[in-house]
């Protein structure tokens, strides 16, 4: 997958490093469904951030809820689930990186990945 597509998917329907954290729990514990309650306790967070969180990524095709108000992980395609695996992968080797990624700018981005082109590369 490219660098572009966990970009967007960190900084589009994870966005924290709590729902990103949430988001690797509910997948580790697949098919399990767990309760705001219990994911509030669990990860030791706000009702108003694991509600914000399940929410958007629920919107974002990475979380669905049962009948019973309980979330789970479900990615809507197999995209979105190799993009949760490598995300998984890579947090779990550099987590570092992973949180840089979710808080720098894109315009700082840019120029830090600009920085390693070779003259004449885009020429």
């Amino acid at each position: 997958m490219a660098d572009r597509d966990l970009l967007d998917l960190l900084r589009g329907p994870i966005a924290s490093v709590g729902a990103l954290e949430l988001l690797l729990r509910l997948r580790e514990s697949a098919p399990a469904a767990w309760g705001v309650e219990r994911l509030i306790q669990e990860l030791r967070s706000s009702r108003s951030q694991v509600e914000s969180a399940c929410a958007r990524m629920t919107a974002g095709g990475l979380l669905r809820m049962n009948d019973a108000g309980q979330y789970f992980y479900a990615p809507v395609s197999d995209t979105l689930e190799l993009l949760c695996s490598e995300l998984a992968e890579i947090y779990r080797q550099k987590p570092v990186s992973v949180i840089s990624a979710l808080f720098t700018s894109e315009d700082r981005l840019r120029s830090f990945a600009d920085a390693f082109r070779l003259k004449g590369e885009d020429e």
